[in-house]
């Protein structure tokens, strides 16, 4: 506006300015002040005037004005699209029923149509471009072709957003303090990976010791003064060694077998020239409760929702 205001000044002026034209844009004083679509005008000149100049020397004559693009109406359906093309129509059996007006920022001769046995009551109907008159358009319908272009609503917003993405892709190019915020960020996922690590150290440790309980009964089985035949203590032994409630009873089997064929009967014998062997067994069992269930992703088939861990060994005694 203000590069409007100086052509228009050098070209009509008829006579010369002795004090600088003052042109704001938007105004510093007046109603519309801050406005950026006002333009303020103040000129000022010093003149001899032909009779006044006697007796008060040289006036100073000044004059402003004040300008301003002024909407028409409320609009609460605007088209933002700027081309040469058809910003809204209404066409078919369209029904559109408004307690306000459409604007449409196309700069088309039909910026704004409406055809077909489409019903619009909406006022009014503002385009940059052109808005034919059609019977499509409620009764008192006021259209205002090649009016002044709206802002959009919006636009502070998308600037905001667009402010973030800057700050965002700055952030993301500044390496300072990097290793610091990468830590922040992967501190979950580590910290999770961490306890994951510490339960399966000990749910091993867990079925290490079952393993040990196990063998250690089985070197009972076969110690000097053993009951011979009657292994059940095996399974007290073997839950003595773990030294923590099992979640299970040990469970002890012995057997025979006869050149490698197990036979129906520990205590029995084996027919002449077969090869015998005598065998005793200790099985325990107990529950691993995990530490860390991460809101109960982690469970398993035990009687409190953990993994059950097992131990055993087998000795031949005969």
């Amino acid at each position: 506006m203000a590069a409007t205001v100086t052509t228009e000044l050098t070209r009509t002026k008829g006579f010369p300015l002795t004090v600088t034209p003052v042109i704001e844009n938007a105004p510093t004083v007046g109603s519309y002040a801050g406005n950026s679509k006002a333009v303020r005008v103040a000129l000022a000149t010093d003149r001899d005037m032909p009779f006044l100049g006697i007796f008060m020397g040289e006036q100073r004559i000044s004059a402003e004005a004040t300008a301003a693009v002024v909407g028409m109406g409320e609009h609460c359906a605007l088209a933002l699209d700027t081309r040469d093309v058809v910003g809204v129509r209404a066409a078919g059996n369209t029904t559109l029923d408004l307690n306000c007006g459409i604007m449409a920022n196309s700069i088309s001769a039909t910026a704004v149509t409406a055809g077909g046995s489409s019903s619009v009551k909406a006022s009014p109907v503002s385009a940059v471009g052109g808005v034919p008159a059609s019977s499509n358009y409620a009764t008192g319908t006021e259209r205002f072709p090649y009016a002044v272009p709206q802002a959009d609503p919006y636009a502070a917003l998308a600037n905001r957003v667009m402010a973030w993405r800057v700050h965002l892709a700055a952030l993301l190019a500044d390496r300072r303090g990097s290793s610091a915020m990468e830590l922040v960020l992967i501190s979950g996922v580590l910290f999770a990976m961490a306890m994951g690590v510490a339960d399966m150290a000990l749910a091993f440790q867990s079925a290490l010791k079952l393993e040990q309980a196990a063998g250690r009964a089985a070197e009972w089985a076969t110690a000097p003064g053993t009951v011979a035949l009657n292994y059940a203590a095996m399974g007290t032994e073997a839950a003595t060694a773990y030294g923590d409630t099992l979640s299970a009873t040990p469970v002890v089997d012995t057997w025979l077998e006869c050149n490698g064929t197990k036979a129906s009967s520990f205590t029995g014998t084996c027919p002449a020239g077969q090869q015998i062997a005598r065998y005793a067994s200790v099985k325990l069992s107990d529950e691993y409760v995990p530490l860390f269930d991460f809101g109960g992703m982690i469970s398993g088939d035990g009687p409190n929702g953990g993994f059950m861990m097992s131990g055993a060994a087998t000795v031949r005694i005969q």
